[in-house]
Parts: structure tokens; sequence; C-alpha cells
């Protein structure tokens, strides 16, 4: 049970670090340019800023159909 139970926050803990934001890295850098600019909307910035930091991968994901409707897929990302 002890070693089950060691896998599983090794799993968790994994999943929640840098490599497990892959989603949220995509928003953040797609919405870069749009989210950070003067005529930014609030989704627009919510999406630029929350996938860089706020949102877990999982809420990236749940967000991800909105936030590339209002971020242009054209651009350079910014970073």
């Amino acid at each position: 049970m002890r070693t089950l139970l060691l896998a599983a926050s090794l799993l968790l803990s994994c999943s929640s670090g840098p490599m497990g934001r892959a989603d949220c890295d995509y928003l953040g850098e797609r919405c870069h340019a749009a989210g950070s600019g003067a005529n930014a909307t609030a989704t627009q910035r919510e999406c630029h800023d929350k996938a860089h930091e706020g949102w877990t991968n999982a809420e990236c994901v749940s967000n991800k159909s909105r936030c590339e409707a209002v971020c242009p897929a054209s651009g350079d990302g910014g970073h």
C-alpha cells in the first residue's frame, strides 16, 4: 500500500510540474501578442495571463477552445 501511495504521489507531482503544462504553454504562447497588447480584451488577457500562471493544465485544456477563438493563430508568439 505504501508503494502505491508513493507512486501516486510521484505521478501527481510530475503531472503538475513544468513538463505537465504543455497545453498552458501552448495557450500562453498563442495568446501572448493578443493578450499583452494595449487593445487586448479581458478574455485575451485572461487566456494569456492564466495560461502562464494560474491555471492547471486541466484548466488550460478546458479553456483551450475559448482561448483559441479570441487569440489569433498567426504571430511570433512573443517569447
